[in-house]
């Protein structure tokens, strides 16, 4: 499951789990916030969670960020 999510998305998690908004990741990647947050529910999909709470928490307890 891990393995689907690519490196962009893992710097999304990263960066929101350092407390930032789709609007300031989208500055910091040089993206729209529309690609954040195209991303965000893919990562939504991939993990099979409903919030970002669950992503990062998944994302923490299975090594992916």
């Amino acid at each position: 499951m891990k393995n689907n999510i690519s490196e962009q998305q893992k710097v999304i998690l990263k960066l929101t789990a350092k407390g930032l908004i789709n609007e300031a990741i989208a500055y910091e990647l040089n993206v729209s916030e529309n690609t954040i947050k195209y991303h965000k529910k893919r990562i939504f999909k991939i993990l099979n969670v409903s919030s970002m709470a669950e992503a990062l928490s998944f994302a923490y307890e299975n090594s992916i960020i």
